[in-house]
């Protein structure tokens, strides 16, 4: 006797009066009714209420199942009450002082033991500004200015990041071998786009090709280790370890931007999973679990001897959540590894 199919879930219903009411109100005085571009999604812009775990509830009281993670702080989840409770309990003594403490200290020995390469780190206030600084040091210490950076990579919102992230058209990109450096956005300086030089990513030719033409120009290359805002791309087998030794060839500093693959792929990011030692690594959204309010990241370098590392450090309250975080993931409490991976591919016009 046959039986029938079992009747499909219905699909939920989602409820937006009161989020349309706040989009309308938020619209007032809140460019495009939110604090980002990237979650500006018109009536359809989502206005939360509260997560734990692996959930979020919105103000209408829809509930869903986060795939997102904040871009990826909520290493641990929403709301995780072990480091809340941390961080609720340091609160209590007192946050801002202008002035070190222990957590800070007991944090970066943390990152220096995780990463095994990192002999130095200092706090920043944004992953922007760390990859603004590490730029900056790159400049410095080689005496270059042109830094070399992947299409289709983000690295924040500084003047200098915001080269070649995403064309408006693909017709503009120019040849592969010479993609032109696309703005994104006006406002920026024409003289501070000329210090920015695109590639193509996973092309490891078409980079040896650039550095025997211009090499001597060159302070960095800064790489997203797997190519984020795309689902994840990874590199082609070999692509970071023939960089590193064309970066060295031509003495070029070579900074990992580990904002969403640090303490994610490995314990020790990106650096760890690929078996290469940068020279420069940035970490932000790694680093962070789930308070939406606090959006401390910090930067973390080496460089070549006889420099050691160095780095900064703003609005230290915000650093007290690092240490149980960091904490749980070196003794083993959390695994490392979730990031979502697609096959190695080239990107493409």
């Amino acid at each position: 006797m046959a039986t029938e199919p079992a009747a499909a879930d219905p699909t939920p219903t989602l409820h937006r009066d009161t989020q349309l009411a706040m989009y309308r109100r938020a619209l007032q005085h809140l460019p495009g009714g939110t604090d980002s571009n990237f979650r500006a999604w018109g009536e359809s812009t989502i206005y939360v209420d509260r997560g734990k775990g692996a959930l979020v509830w919105d103000i209408d009281g829809n509930e869903y199942v986060d795939l997102r993670m904040g871009y990826g702080p909520a290493i641990l989840g929403h709301a995780d009450d072990r480091v809340d409770d941390y961080v609720n309990e340091r609160m209590r003594k007192g946050v801002s002082f202008s002035l070190t403490s222990e957590d800070e200290v007991r944090t970066i020995e943390l990152i220096c033991e995780l990463t095994g390469w990192v002999e130095q780190a200092r706090m920043t206030v944004s992953g922007t500004e760390a990859t603004m600084h590490a730029m900056r040091v790159a400049r410095a210490y080689t005496g270059r200015d042109k830094i070399v950076k992947f299409e289709g990579q983000y690295h924040g919102v500084h003047d200098y990041a915001l080269i070649s992230v995403g064309p408006d058209d693909v017709s503009e990109l120019g040849d592969p071998d010479a993609p032109v450096a696309l703005t994104w956005g006006r406002g920026i300086p024409s003289a501070v786009a000329d210090t920015i030089i695109p590639a193509r990513y996973n092309r490891i030719e078409n980079l040896r090709r650039l550095f025997e033409q211009r090499g001597e120009e060159i302070a960095a290359v800064i790489v997203e280790p797997v190519l984020g805002n795309a689902q994840g791309i990874m590199p082609q087998a070999g692509f970071h370890e023939a960089m590193r030794a064309l970066t060295s060839e031509f003495g070029v500093l070579l900074i990992f931007d580990e904002v969403k693959t640090g303490f994610r792929l490995a314990r020790g990011g990106a650096a760890e999973f690929f078996g290469i030692t940068p020279d420069l690594a940035t970490f932000a959204k790694a680093l962070e679990r789930s308070n939406s309010d606090e959006r401390m990241r910090y930067f973390a370098r080496v460089l070549p001897p006889p420099q050691r590392t160095a780095a900064f450090l703003e609005q230290e309250y915000r650093r007290i959540r690092y240490f149980p975080l960091l904490n749980l993931i070196n003794t083993g409490h959390v695994s490392s590894p979730f990031y979502l991976l697609t096959e190695p591919a080239v990107n493409s016009h």
